[in-house]
């Protein structure tokens, strides 16, 4: 989730972790309630995007050479889970505000190359709705998920 806490949205590249929801809507069933079967599986998600499993296991995480990061140490994953393998999409995103009543996040203005472009979330305009949400707050984002049965992923410790 690139979302700040303080509420200001950086951008949502929900990586969601399912938390348990039928998705018969999607053609799939429970699937995506039960455990995968091998790592990188992929499924459909109740909101339409792509799930990965994410088996239970250990990876190092930190970084010696970057102290912002941590010290470096064994990280145990004991229950494996579906992640979010693409960011949510404007198109998404704004189903999920129609259907909810919640307003779009406003377009974030960025300046490229020179001249100002708008980069927005309204999918009817250009290609937008293909790309990621931008401007979400944390909280939206929490909304978002909660609706689909999802959640946000927290950091290993």
């Amino acid at each position: 989730m690139l979302v700040s806490r303080s509420g200001r949205g950086v951008g949502l590249a929900l990586l969601m972790v399912c938390t348990g929801l039928a998705a018969a809507c999607f053609g799939q069933g429970d699937a995506w309630k039960q455990p995968g079967t091998t790592a990188g599986q992929e499924i459909a998600g109740p909101d339409g995007g792509a799930l990965v499993w994410v088996p239970a296991g250990s990876y190092q995480m930190g970084a010696a050479d970057h102290p912002s990061w941590g010290t470096v140490h064994q990280v145990r994953i004991t229950k494996g889970f579906w992640l979010g393998k693409c960011e949510v999409t404007a198109a998404q995103y704004a189903k999920f505000c129609a259907d909810t009543g919640r307003q779009l996040p406003p377009p974030v203005e960025r300046v490229q190359g020179g001249g100002e472009t708008q980069f927005g979330n309204d999918p009817a305009v250009g290609d937008a709705g293909k790309h990621p949400v931008v401007n979400v707050s944390w909280d939206d984002a929490g909304a978002y998920c909660a609706t689909y049965g999802l959640a946000l992923p927290t950091k290993a410790p």
